[in-house]
């Protein structure tokens, strides 16, 4: 509780500070901030800490502190990705060879994760292609991306076997296998996981038992990351489950807002990433947590624990305020000239 607490009261610091730098800065250090990305996910490859098979978690060396570099991943290539398509806007043939790098860089990021964090990866990769869409790219290039993507992953889960590095495939097959067998045929021993969420959902029914209540949280593993959405629905309830859900529309519907203020490309496509980045994440986190999806590990923006995550997360945030900020000092400008402008006329007259 106390490092939560903790995670939580850095995170705001880093909101505040983060807010007020202007998103020029985003953009200039951006390959650099991606650079320094793929650095941390290469180390944790050869020099992570395997925990449950996988490899997310790296440690920083005399300082003890854990990271997932999956998490900086996901906020660098987003920023990376806005930048370069915020380039040349007007200029399709521009836009055109702006697909290479941003292709290229997405394939090394998600390649590093994909080993130990398929879902990870995957999320990533949707996040690029909506961007490439708002951004302007050409639908023959996203199609063709998901078309080779696609087929990549399914020639990965064909020849894992043969992959030393794949070990993990198994455990992809297994949760998509079990999630979609009938009853009868699924194991109990795979399946646990789902099962005891399904309880926590159930049990909570309309009101919930109440904060601290929770039961499944003593039998559900990760109910505190990975599930938290199924012990949140049992200890507040269906009311409580459909807050938290409608909490992120709104955060997603105040970022649309903020884009519609913004004269500028870079920080509107970079703010939409991070907007469609929370509300996929939040909603894979909801739908494994109710059963609608193969259980998988993403966690639930800004309520999961995790100091990565949480920190991550403040950093975005402090982003799409930095762009509010910004728009709104730029609204207010344009407001005082139009008074002084009207005042001049009217002492003319």
């Amino acid at each position: 509780m106390f490092k939560q607490l903790g995670s939580i009261i850095a995170g705001i610091f880093i909101i505040i500070v983060t807010s007020n730098i202007n998103h020029r800065y985003f953009a200039r250090f951006s390959r650099s901030f991606l650079v320094l990305s793929v650095i941390l996910l290469v180390c944790t490859i050869f020099a992570g800490e395997t925990i449950n098979v996988a490899t997310r978690t790296l440690v920083i060396p005399f300082l003890g502190i854990r990271i997932q570099p999956s998490e900086v991943a996901k906020i660098a290539i987003i920023i990376y990705v806005a930048k370069i398509l915020a380039m040349h806007q007007d200029d399709k043939e521009k836009m055109a060879k702006k697909f290479k790098p941003v292709i290229i860089n997405t394939t090394i990021v998600t390649a590093l994760i994909l080993k130990d964090n398929l879902s990870t990866a995957l999320l990533i990769f949707f996040v690029v292609l909506i961007m490439l869409y708002i951004g302007g790219m050409a639908l023959k290039y996203i199609f063709g991306t998901i078309v080779v993507g696609i087929s990549a992953l399914a020639l990965l889960i064909l020849l894992a076997s043969y992959i030393p590095f794949l070990e993990r495939n198994a455990t992809w097959i297994s949760r998509i296998e079990q999630k979609f067998a009938p009853p009868e045929k699924q194991d109990k021993n795979l399946n646990y996981q789902a099962t005891q969420a399904k309880i926590a959902v159930a049990s909570g029914g309309i009101l919930g038992k109440g904060p601290g209540n929770s039961v499944q949280r003593n039998f559900l593993p990760q109910s505190y990351s990975d599930f938290i959405y199924a012990i949140i629905a049992e200890e507040y309830g269906l009311w409580g489950a459909l807050f938290i859900l409608i909490a992120y529309f709104i955060l997603l519907a105040r970022i649309g807002t903020i884009v519609s203020k913004s004269n500028n490309t870079f920080p509107a496509l970079m703010i939409i990433g991070f907007g469609v980045l929370f509300l996929t994440q939040a909603l894979i986190n909801m739908g494994v947590s109710v059963g609608v999806l193969p259980v998988t590990g993403q966690p639930l923006p800004m309520v999961s624990w995790g100091t990565t995550s949480m920190l991550c997360t403040s950093i975005a945030l402090g982003a799409i305020l930095s762009v509010s900020v910004i728009a709104n000092m730029k609204k207010i400008a344009v407001e005082e000239n139009e008074e002084n402008n009207e005042n001049e006329e009217n002492e003319n007259e």
